[in-house]
């Protein structure tokens, strides 16, 4: 006989009066139901007590303004600390996820940029720490922390006044970035990789107008968004802290200036186009390097 499946529930406005009593069905009848995703407008407690006690897959809020009080509410870092497997559950889901996204796309490029790109540079120079060389995941907690101080240094620009020309005219030719390349990889073992690479996502003058305009045209709505999904670098900080992960370049063996030294290396190693890419189009790159590594900086190289 085969056995019977439980019914799994999406539940479109949660928080309402047909929402409420939906769950109530659920919760006296756990054996045939579960809340399989929850949303709502504007009722974010309330929300937010329905996915404590019904552990949905997803749950979503329309406001976009009660997002943050949202996802801070729902991140349990004290429980994956404690390897509470409700809490280490969510992790294993969403490795998982990016695991099939990379195989689907072929590529690691769904799960990996600058953040992980300063843990592969790292690798390259096969760098050790009191004699052993740091984890993968590690060395990625500190090339986070530092891609969302970089974040935060982004969200201070306004685009919408942006001199598109102006940034067309300092964009150099490829046989310039070319030239830049082999002057900063000249010292590297992995020389080639750093000029290949840069040089395949080399855009022309055209495409960066093209690019910058895009980014002009539309700032308002792409930084609301970015901030909507991106951690800051305090919310990672506490977080990664919780959990005992590294939060600062010395915890990996790298100093604070070695960092800052690595941060044109990072943005040369792989070909997909990143924040690093966009500030560098768009003049700004050095603002927010020095925000984050300069006087007054999370990261102050002295």
């Amino acid at each position: 006989m085969e056995e019977n499946k439980k019914k799994r529930i999406a539940i479109l406005g949660s928080t309402g009066s047909i929402g409420t009593q939906a769950l109530e069905v659920i919760a006296e009848h756990p054996d045939l139901y579960e809340a399989y995703a929850l949303t709502a407008n504007n009722r974010v407690d309330l929300l937010i007590e329905q996915a404590r006690r019904f552990m949905p897959d997803a749950v979503v809020i329309a406001n976009e303004s009660k997002y943050p009080q949202l996802k801070e509410a729902l991140a349990d870092p004290e429980g994956v600390a404690a390897l509470r497997p409700e809490a280490i559950a969510p992790l294993v889901e969403g490795l998982m996820l990016s695991g099939f996204a990379m195989q689907a796309a072929r590529s690691s490029r769904p799960a990996s940029c600058t953040d992980h790109l300063f843990s592969h540079l790292w690798n390259m120079r096969n760098h050790t720490y009191n004699g052993v060389t740091p984890s993968h995941g590690f060395q990625v907690s500190v090339g986070t922390l530092c891609m969302c101080a970089m974040f935060d240094e982004a969200y201070k620009s306004d685009f919408t006044t942006l001199d598109v020309e102006r940034c067309v005219a300092a964009w150099p030719s490829l046989e310039e970035v070319r030239a830049a390349a082999e002057r900063l990889f000249a010292n590297e073992s992995f020389a080639e990789l750093g000029v290949t690479e840069i040089t395949a996502k080399y855009d022309d003058k055209e495409e960066v107008r093209r690019q910058m305009q895009l980014l002009k045209s539309n700032w308002p709505d792409l930084k609301a968004r970015l901030q909507a999904q991106c951690y800051t670098y305090d919310e990672m900080y506490r977080y990664l802290s919780i959990v005992g992960a590294p939060t600062k370049p010395e915890d990996v063996g790298i100093t604070k200036a070695q960092m800052l030294a690595d941060v044109p290396f990072v943005r040369h190693i792989r070909r997909r186009y990143n924040l690093l890419d966009l500030g560098l189009r768009a003049g700004t790159l050095d603002t927010w390097v020095n925000g984050v590594f300069g006087k007054g900086g999370i990261w102050e190289v002295q």
